[in-house]
């Protein structure tokens, strides 16, 4: 009888520890789920805050960017060369501008 009852408490023991190891694989896979969940999510955030951040940004630094090439050509008197740079690099800033529209929308 007490063999029987020892048996028994082995068995629940095992039964028990059994149960608490599924308990924990199972918290383990769900925490795991939850963040790739809460990345997703971010990420996704992340992409439409961008999306609409970026065209106020491009905005602000185009006018900017005519601003000082109207300031500069008006200011002084420059030759048609130099001011062709002005616009050059006024362009070549508004492409740098196109490249980094053109990488958001990859990632």
């Amino acid at each position: 009888m007490v063999d029987n009852l020892n048996q028994l408490i082995k068995l629940a023991s095992r039964l028990r520890d059994e149960a608490q190891a599924e308990n924990e694989d199972f918290l383990n896979k769900l925490d795991e789920n939850i963040q790739k969940i809460i990345k997703e999510q971010v990420n996704e955030e992340v992409k439409v805050q961008v999306s609409k951040i970026l065209p106020k940004i491009e905005k602000t630094v185009n006018e900017q960017l005519e601003a000082e090439v109207l300031t500069r050509s008006s200011n002084s008197s420059k030759t048609s060369y130099a001011v062709a740079t002005d616009l050059s690099e006024l362009e070549l800033k508004k492409i740098i501008i196109e490249k980094m529209e053109s990488n958001k929308s990859i990632h």
